[in-house]
């Protein structure tokens, strides 16, 4: 019989202090690492579900305050939000912890804090241009790591690209176009995403169907 999925709160408490913007996070001591504070619900607890977020083995709800955080100071800390890039955290998935500690602040972040919206906000820009990138790259190099390298569209069969120019993608992104969305509602789904790859200037050759 298979297990039933847990339901598992995560915090995400923020406080601005002077101009700056931090996160509260659990501490461990030796070696000093962080994480998203979190809990599984007990059976006989009432959860007040705001928001459901998403199913990544558990499922999540999202506990996100600013400025009001009853939480225990036992094992955890106040950390800025501006340096989390640098933080090391527990988890295997830095970027996806760190892109949503950028984004639940953004969707909280008050109107009148013009500079801590825009400071985040680049560092978030940043981050999602990085990934993008990373998954551009990805895509060329599974087509390398395939024994026939051919691509299929809707109305053409494309020949193999020249490897020597996939490699030299990898390594320079020259033919890279970044696609931001021109609209979106709130920070915490946003994702870059880029141009299809452009398999003819990679050396592949088209014949129509």
């Amino acid at each position: 019989m298979d297990e039933f999925k847990k339901i598992r709160i995560d915090y995400f408490h923020y406080r601005i202090r002077k101009g700056r913007v931090d996160i509260f996070l659990q501490q461990t001591e030796s070696p000093k690492k962080y994480a998203i504070p979190y809990h599984h619900v007990t059976k006989d607890e009432s959860v007040h579900m705001s928001e459901f977020l998403e199913d990544d083995g558990d499922f999540v709800i999202l506990d996100a305050k600013l400025n009001e955080s009853h939480l225990s100071r036992a094992g955890r800390c106040w950390v800025p939000l501006s340096g989390i890039q640098e933080i090391p955290f527990l988890c295997d998935n830095k970027a996806d912890v760190v892109r949503r500690c950028l984004a639940v602040f953004l969707d909280l972040c008050p109107s009148e804090e013009t500079f801590l919206h825009s400071t985040i906000e680049n560092m978030l820009d940043e981050l999602l241009i990085y990934e993008a990138k990373e998954e551009y790259r990805s895509e060329l190099a599974k087509m390398l790591d395939r024994k026939i390298a051919t691509v299929i569209t809707i109305d053409a069969y494309t020949s193999s690209p020249n490897r020597d120019l996939m490699e030299e993608e990898i390594r320079t992104l020259k033919n890279f176009v970044l696609v931001k969305p021109e609209n979106h509602v709130g920070y915490w789904h946003l994702k870059y995403h880029y141009k299809p790859i452009d398999w003819e200037a990679l050396g592949s050759k088209k014949s129509h169907f």
